[in-house]
């Protein structure tokens, strides 16, 4: 669904652009994933007052096609393309078929004229200084790259330069806002969370995860459908270390609907199907940084992740987003049926914190970097981050490294692993050089994927790096309010955790370092002797 992130477009627009501006070019497409680029698009977008499409034309300096007559109000907008059909396949939105000037992929002009005169002109890769484009050309776009006009109408590359590229297929949800009760659980608590969710299931489960492997859950789904209950699961299809299916997935797929997110044709239109969230008759919607496998959903001992379950209006947006995800031109089918049943005993009963709160929803790569930059840089007193692990040198970091400059207090949690190791080291050698209030803690199997501060926390299936946040569909929620303290306690406890484990490290590496030396010492008077 793109309507939402294109009414913002159109906002943007209408406020900077020129009152002479009838129409624009908003959006072109030359380098399709169809043979011989028959689905290429050009989109045209009315800004300021009613306009008749047939009184203008589209030319590349070679061909000229009189557009059809179609009546646009401002903030229509009307995509055309010489193969509808096509379009609508990967694009799923109507077009007009027209024969449009075939566009290079390595660079080209168009104009939007009427008359004889230039109303709008764009420019990319390898081409020619033009009337009516300003500076340098766009760069030629990538195989399945939409070229979008982002903002204004300066006649020039900033038009055009948004923080993310967009890809056919891919979607351009804005960041909602809501309100309602919230239940907040972390990994000890998030299995007895979730069962009382699906048992309360009347209509349907939409589940979204990167990975399926869950015997209890899975037996709990089979229940739901053979009472009815829709269910849907979509995974990723080509997960680090292959797709390889669990007998679980092979149980669930014989009574379920499994779609993967993997093209066997093209480019996916994310890199990975990499968030984390269930959907209960679209009323009731659980957003966890955790995998449905029995790491980030125990019955015991797991993974260190955190969650929230929400109500109402978030719930129906991220529906929403699931059937967006599972009606794309990439997804297909899985079933590989296998008769199994698994044992579902399981006692839970460990504390959950429920409040009513403010919160926002967010997609990605759909909302951008800046949607964590904007919350970074309203932290006032703190930053404190529990992540998997963070790109040492990316964005969100280099950000955060500006805020303790500031003076901010920042914690950092990661996982105990050697690339982590050099992130510790790394980031308190800056902290010491630059005097810094920063500190790095490791501890096991931690999975979360937060950011705190002083009245917000971040919870999403985002790793803290650029490319995750850019290239790969993911969810998450910021919380306002009293679920901030709840996990302010949830973080310091683990915080303190992570002292005793790094003084567990040391005084193992100690033993090991004299355990060491004994050996060497004996191997040197064993040597001697036989010398």
């Amino acid at each position: 669904m793109r309507s939402i992130g294109f009414l913002l477009t159109l906002i943007l627009l209408l406020s900077t652009s020129p009152v002479s501006a009838e129409l624009l070019i908003s959006e072109i497409a030359p380098n399709t994933y169809a043979p011989y680029d028959e689905d290429e698009f050009v989109r045209i977008l009315c800004i300021n007052r009613t306009e008749n499409l047939g009184d203008y034309s589209l030319s590349d300096l070679e061909d000229t096609l009189r557009l059809p007559h179609i009546i646009l109000n401002p903030g229509d907008s009307v995509y055309l393309t010489r193969n509808a059909t096509l379009f609508e396949k990967y694009m799923r939105e109507r077009a007009i078929e027209v024969p449009l000037p075939r566009l290079s992929n390595s660079g080209d002009e168009l104009l939007l004229l009427r008359g004889s005169k230039i109303v709008d002109a764009v420019r990319y890769g390898e081409s020619r200084e033009i009337e009516g484009w300003k500076g340098e050309p766009l760069d030629a776009p990538r195989e399945g790259e939409i070229l979008k006009r982002w903002k204004g109408d300066t006649d020039g590359r900033e038009d055009w330069e948004g923080e993310r590229p967009l890809y056919i297929g891919q979607s351009e949800f804005s960041v909602i806002e809501a309100q309602g009760d919230v239940l907040c659980f972390t990994t000890e608590n998030s299995l007895e969370v979730l069962l009382k969710l699906l048992e309360e299931a009347e209509s349907s489960v939409f589940i979204a995860t990167y990975i399926f492997d869950h015997p209890l859950i899975a037996e709990k789904l089979r229940e739901l459908s053979e009472r009815g209950v829709e269910v849907r699961i979509l995974l990723e299809g080509d997960p680090i270390g292959g797709f390889k299916a669990s007998e679980s997935l092979k149980m669930i797929s014989g009574c379920s609907e499994v779609r993967i997110m993997s093209s066997a044709e093209h480019r996916d239109r994310y890199r990975f199907m990499h968030a984390k969230y269930v959907v209960i008759d679209g009323r009731k919607a659980l957003i966890t940084t955790e995998n449905l496998n029995e790491v980030g959903f125990p019955k015991e001992a797991g993974n260190r992740g955190w969650g929230v379950v929400i109500c109402g209006e978030g719930a129906e947006f991220l529906q929403m987003v699931f059937e967006d995800d599972w009606n794309g031109y990439d997804v297909r089918e899985f079933r590989e049926e296998v008769d199994v049943r698994f044992d579902v005993s399981y006692k839970g009963g460990a504390d959950v914190f429920s409040s009513f709160a403010t919160y926002e929803l967010f997609v990605l790569p759909d909302s951008g970097i800046s949607v964590f930059l904007k919350k970074i840089d309203d932290a006032d007193e703190f930053i404190y981050l529990e992540q998997q692990y963070v790109e040492r040198d990316g964005t969100l970091m280099r950000e955060i490294l500006r805020k303790a400059s500031e003076g901010l207090e920042v914690r950092i949690l990661l996982n105990d692993d050697e690339e982590n190791r050099r992130t510790k080291e790394y980031l308190e050698e800056i902290s010491e050089r630059e005097n810094l209030d920063l500190e790095v803690r490791l501890a096991e199997n931690i999975h979360t994927k937060s950011i705190l501060s002083d009245d917000f926390v971040i919870i999403t299936s985002a790793n803290m790096n650029d490319e995750s946040i850019l290239l790969n569909r993911e969810i998450g929620v910021i919380l306002y309010g009293e679920p901030v303290n709840f996990f302010i306690e949830v973080f310091e406890e683990d915080w303190r955790g992570a002292e005793s484990h790094q003084e567990e490290m040391s005084a193992i590496m100690k033993i090991s370092a004299g355990v060491l030396i004994a050996v060497l010492i004996l191997l040197i008077r064993h040597f001697l002797i036989l010398r």
